[in-house]
């Protein structure tokens, strides 16, 4: 009886390492990459900004190829401000969405004159470009202290049919100083 027991044991623990390793290849992680900047250009504004940005990014690997599937990336706390009179800016960020590999290679190697990113190059097994998704950078806003302004919207959407003939494609991205 106890030689039983202990092969249905053995046999439950097998079960469920084969179980849980097939799920480890298919999950969703989250890092918290940072930028620190030093007197970096504030785009439209006509500013150098210091200090650091944290991101929320996300991604999904798949669980047969382990390759990443999508991303999502957020401002989750920003610290700029004027490098010269030292005024703080807000940063408001919606977020971006993309399965369809747009930003994929930028997130990869992050990369702005006088921004200086923690995520290793290359750090994040993103899968071939899929040939249909969604790309959407919602809006990413700058606040300067006295108003102004910078805002940057963006979406991308392809569709294929069953057929492998596209059926719709939009592309709409906007820069705007004071708006």
């Amino acid at each position: 009886m106890a030689m039983k027991t202990l092969k249905f044991t053995f046999a439950i623990i097998v079960f469920a390492f084969f179980t849980c390793s097939a799920r480890v290849n298919g999950q969703t992680v989250q890092v918290y990459p940072t930028a620190t900047v030093d007197h970096g250009y504030a785009w439209c504004l006509n500013k150098e900004v210091s200090g650091y940005v944290t991101y929320h990014l996300t991604y999904h690997l798949d669980q047969k190829t382990g390759l990443a599937e999508w991303c999502h990336m957020q401002v989750h706390k920003a610290e700029l401000w004027d490098s010269e009179t030292g005024q703080m800016y807000k940063c408001i960020d919606t977020g971006a969405k993309d399965n369809l590999g747009v930003s994929w290679g930028w997130i990869n190697n992050l990369s702005s004159p006088g921004w200086n990113y923690d995520l290793p190059p290359n750090s994040i097994p993103f899968a071939a470009t899929p040939a249909e998704g969604v790309n959407i950078w919602a809006t990413f806003k700058w606040i300067a202290p006295g108003g102004e302004k910078y805002t940057m919207r963006g979406v991308t959407v392809v569709h294929i049919n069953a057929n492998n003939v596209t059926t719709a494609e939009f592309y709409k991205s906007s820069e705007d100083c004071n708006n």
